[in-house]
């Protein structure tokens, strides 16, 4: 199961949650307490070297780029859900694709995350 380790004001955990809940993707959730100091303990840094959330856990499969992280589930996932926001299904252009997932979910937060 996929496990993400996050923090409810990150901009970008925000980015891999809202892949994860449209996706519907099943997974635990832990949240880091930046305050404390949690994401600077050897724990922590084993699955992110830079000390820095969201991290996806896939079973040993570590991701800690948000970008790419949610651009993995929609790949991943490509076939759970009847949904679109994620994927740019014209671009041939994985960069070109990234900008575009960026700038979708920066709009989506704005307007429904932006309290959470």
């Amino acid at each position: 199961m996929l496990h993400l380790y996050y923090h409810p004001r990150s901009t970008f955990s925000r980015r891999v949650r809202v892949a994860l809940l449209e996706k519907q993707i099943e997974h635990e959730a832990t949240v880091v307490d930046l305050a404390t100091g949690e994401h600077r303990k050897p724990a922590f840094l084993a699955l992110n070297p830079y000390g820095r959330v969201p991290v996806i856990d896939d079973e040993g499969f570590v991701l800690y780029e948000s970008a790419a992280t949610a651009g993995d589930l929609a790949d991943q996932f490509r076939n759970t859900q009847d949904t679109h926001m994620l994927v740019i299904e014209h671009s041939s252009d994985k960069g070109t694709a990234v900008r575009g997932l960026v700038s979708k979910t920066r709009c989506f937060l704005a307007h429904c995350c932006a309290d959470t």
